[in-house]
């Protein structure tokens, strides 16, 4: 997201994401995980918690937990930023301004759908909702998502509550001991067991 914000239109970002690519498509033909003894796989679906991204650490390193999408991450429908092709400024104006938050425009039918692919797509062991108590675009939308994820793929959900910014609303000590219980049913869920004996 930083890189995209700061050299959208400038070949700067052209080379920096080829280069990512490149080096994304080496380690999957050698067959690299994300992180050494990966064992669970989660979308998070949410803002990631700003005020405190060592809990992104904290889930890779003492749940060996990779994330595999997140909000800012995903794409409204398509990558395609030209959407009116007589009005291409106009375009990538509307694609810069929205990107970030492109999901929370449109319907619940449209955000759940999004969601569905994301899970098709990526195929996680669970999904992570980091709540932040300020937004009641996400917040309306929780319950949504977490009746179909159950509903089509029956595989565990949390929503963890925090204020992404401020950091005296909880601690990481409490995230953590959640996400402590958390991943125990994950480990018990069928998908999961089901996707471990595959592997």
């Amino acid at each position: 997201m930083a890189a995209y914000r700061a050299w959208i239109g400038y070949p700067e970002l052209v080379t920096f994401l080829t280069e990512f690519r490149d080096e994304l498509q080496e380690r999957v033909d050698k067959s690299l995980p994300a992180i050494p003894e990966e064992r669970f796989r989660y979308v998070c679906y949410s803002s990631l918690p700003f005020f405190d991204l060592g809990i992104l650490g904290l889930l890779e390193q003492r749940y060996k937990a990779v994330n595999v999408m997140d909000m800012l991450q995903w794409w409204r429908e398509d990558g395609d930023w030209l959407i009116d092709p007589d009005d291409p400024v106009g375009s990538l104006a509307y694609r810069v301004t929205f990107h970030t938050s492109n999901p929370i425009h449109g319907t619940m039918l449209d955000l759940a759908e999004e969601l569905r692919q994301i899970v098709v797509q990526t195929k996680p062991d669970c999904v992570i909702f980091f709540n932040n108590v300020g937004c009641r675009h996400y917040g309306g939308a929780l319950q949504i998502g977490k009746d179909m994820v159950k509903r089509e793929f029956g595989i565990p959900w949390t929503t963890v509550d925090v204020d992404v910014l401020d950091k005296t609303f909880t601690t990481k000590e409490k995230i953590a001991d959640q996400l402590e219980g958390f991943f125990e049913t994950v480990e018990n869920s069928k998908p999961y067991r089901e996707r471990r004996k595959a592997i």
